[in-house]
């Protein structure tokens, strides 16, 4: 985190802001994003890694909220699914997508009747999203997964969600491969033909093998530097915004930077940008 008083008149108090990379933000906009969008029975899946726990619990916590605020008298319908490896991750997909207890009924059939019946497993239909917190490694192996494990016949799209810490831009062409069809969040820094080209080809060329991480870490120290200037207006003027390579950025009412980050889609083995 990075602490900064802000430039505010003689008479006021000093303010103290605090600018963090915090997972819980992107948790918090993905719930709200996916809402907004009338979701309401999705998957969530999540590492058993402290990380991606806390991304889990974030998001849990905004999406209960906003359906109290909607229909107090209905449970949130969310599906959970841990893992901490490969074959765990993909026992949790299928039983969640109700693939499991399907085959399971097949099998049934076949052993009363004496017959092979052809039949394929359905998953189940009320799901309406997936949401993935993993790392990069893990999500590309969800992601294949889940196409397989979802309903062919109705011929129903159900959109796959993840954060940045799903994405990293070092993978090579494999991930954006294994990545097909999903929509994630991330700093307008990482998207393609962002407004800062000659910014990043003067750091690419005098920092070429930085890594994902550090990439990101470079845009947060650019934003911290940049903001120390405008926290006075940000904290006179509740609804000014500031575009940093991090998102766009606002100061709450706790003083804390809050970052907005727009959303890409994995289109043909490449990263493209979304409007919605």
């Amino acid at each position: 985190a990075v602490n900064a008083e802000s430039e505010m008149p003689s008479s006021a108090a000093p303010a103290v802001n605090y600018f963090a990379l915090a997972p819980e933000d992107e948790a918090n906009q993905l719930a709200e994003f996916i809402y907004s969008k009338g979701f309401r029975a999705p998957i969530v899946i999540a590492a058993q890694s402290n990380l991606y726990q806390r991304m889990n619990d974030a998001f849990k916590a905004r999406w209960n909220k906003l359906h109290q605020q909607e229909a107090q008298a209905r449970k949130a319908n969310i599906t959970s699914v841990t893992f901490n490896d490969s074959e765990s991750l993909r026992e949790g997909i299928t039983q969640a997508l109700d693939v499991a207890q399907s085959n399971q009924r097949i099998n049934q059939i076949e052993y009363m009747t004496n017959e092979e019946v052809y039949n394929m497993p359905r998953s189940r239909r009320d799901i309406d999203a997936i949401v993935a917190f993993a790392s990069p490694q893990d999500t590309e192996l969800l992601n294949p997964i889940i196409e397989a494990s979802l309903n062919p016949y109705d011929g129903k799209q159900v959109p796959v969600y993840a954060t940045s810490r799903s994405m990293d831009y070092n993978s090579g062409k494999n991930q954006w491969r294994d990545l097909q069809n999903v929509r994630f969040i991330d700093m307008p820094w990482m998207m393609p033909d962002h407004k800062w080209q000659q910014l990043a080809q003067e750091t690419k060329q005098t920092w070429p093998d930085r890594s994902t991480l550090q990439n990101r870490l470079f845009a947060f120290g650019v934003d911290a530097y940049e903001l120390l200037p405008q926290l006075g207006m940000l904290n006179t003027l509740s609804y000014i915004t500031f575009d940093g390579l991090t998102g766009t950025l606002t100061l709450n009412k706790n003083s804390e930077v809050e970052r907005n980050l727009p959303q890409a889609v994995i289109r043909n083995e490449r990263v493209q940008m979304l409007m919605e």
